[in-house]
């Protein structure tokens, strides 16, 4: 046997042993480790979605806070401002720019970095604005059980990630929605020819 295939089987004999035990916290903890900060986007208003691919740009503003440098760092909003900058440059593939540019605004509203046996949580606020109107307010709720992601910059990132991915996902829909219906139009086209 190779070393990494004996490795292999230590450790999976290893968390057998605990899991056999009933020590799961070794191997719980483990799996938090891999799985790293979770985000979950929770819309306060439900504006029509589908309305955000008709946008050609994207700007992320500098994110805020009301609770001063005590319980929201400097770092976690430096961190912020750098994914969110970003994730601004690799959503140009889906909205290159132009007059009809979504305005993106975020405030930390909580943060608690990892602590020996709680969760790390960061809780903000993200408004998505067409000329003064709010098109989709939405709290983003990233936490993590790990102690690799358990910071500001792991928070900080995975919220910015959770809100770019959902901005792509718009324009993803859209052009299936398109290409749906120029098949659909095809189908109708070649239904008359045979006719």
């Amino acid at each position: 046997m190779t070393s990494g295939r004996t490795h292999a089987v230590l450790i999976v004999l290893a968390s057998t042993l605990l899991w056999m035990s009933g020590c799961t916290t070794v191997a719980k903890q483990a799996f938090h480790e891999l799985r790293g900060a979770q985000a979950d986007l929770l819309f306060i208003d439900h504006a029509p979605c589908e309305d955000l691919a008709t946008y050609d740009g994207v700007k992320f503003n500098p994110v805020s806070t009301t609770i001063g440098d005590e319980l929201c760092p400097y770092s976690l909003r430096s961190k912020w401002d750098r994914c969110a900058a970003r994730e601004e440059g690799k959503l140009r593939g889906c909205y290159p720019g132009g007059e009809k540019t979504l305005s993106v605004d975020a405030e930390i509203l909580y943060f608690q970095k990892k602590g020996l046996l709680g969760s790390a949580q960061l809780l903000s606020r993200v408004r998505m604005r067409a000329g003064g109107t709010v098109v989709v307010d939405v709290l983003v709720n990233t936490m993590s059980k790990a102690f690799r992601a358990g910071g500001a910059s792991a928070l900080a990132e995975t919220s910015v990630e959770a809100v770019a991915k959902f901005l792509r996902k718009q324009k993803v829909v859209e052009e299936e929605d398109a290409e749906d219906a120029e098949d659909a139009d095809e189908d109708e086209y070649e239904d008359d020819d045979g006719a």
